[in-house]
């Protein structure tokens, strides 16, 4: 059994230089329309913030290549690509197929429905590489293949940015708008098999 631990991102933030204020918080939208949605739903944002801010630390190390290694940002984001990003993606597909059966009159919910799991598949194979990558880059000094490191670091990050970023127009929106309370008891009870899966806290 996995012992529980934070995901909480702030030691990414303070080595980026990044506020937390700079991502968006659209349950603050959600809580709006309905307080109950705040639960389930708080922790889906808390998740996709987490997952920007990976993307601020892998943006950074890119920079920082080849001349600093920084452990230190190396080991803040180290589990969260292997362990993490996985689950939140299930998290997300949880949320997303939820809002297509409360919305399959919608031709096209089925065809961006398939594009997520197939871009979040893309994701964890790129996350899954840098992971290895991270644990050479870490145990000493000495990068090898710098430029290539960079240029998959680069489009992880770029991939994942614009990523969201579409969900935010497509899917996310939807949530406040179709789903149901027993849906979104459905929803909290899936997120937290997931994150307690893996050692993570219950929020």
């Amino acid at each position: 059994m996995p012992t529980a631990r934070s995901d909480n991102p702030l030691r990414i933030r303070e080595l980026t230089g990044k506020d937390k204020s700079e991502n968006r918080n659209v349950t603050e939208d959600w809580t709006k329309a309905s307080p109950e949605l705040s639960t389930a739903l708080d922790i889906i944002q808390f998740e996709r913030n987490d997952q920007l801010e990976i993307c601020d630390g892998l943006e950074l190390i890119a920079d920082q290549l080849p001349d600093e290694v920084n452990v230190l940002l190396y080991e803040s984001i180290y589990d969260k690509l292997h362990r993490n990003l996985p689950t939140y993606h299930r998290n997300e597909e949880a949320l997303f197929e939820l809002i297509s059966e409360r919305n399959s009159s919608w031709g096209d919910i089925g065809v961006i429905l398939e594009r997520v799991r197939r871009e979040h598949t893309i994701h964890n194979c790129y996350a899954h590489e840098l992971y290895e990558n991270l644990e050479v880059m870490r145990a000493g000094p000495g990068i090898r293949n710098s430029s290539m490191i960079g240029y998959m670091l680069r489009f992880c990050f770029d991939s994942i940015r614009r990523h969201i970023a579409w969900e935010d127009l497509t899917l996310v929106p939807l949530a406040p708008k179709v789903l149901t309370r027993s849906d979104l008891v459905k929803l909290c009870e899936t997120v937290q098999r997931n994150r307690k899966a893996i050692g993570l806290s219950a929020m």
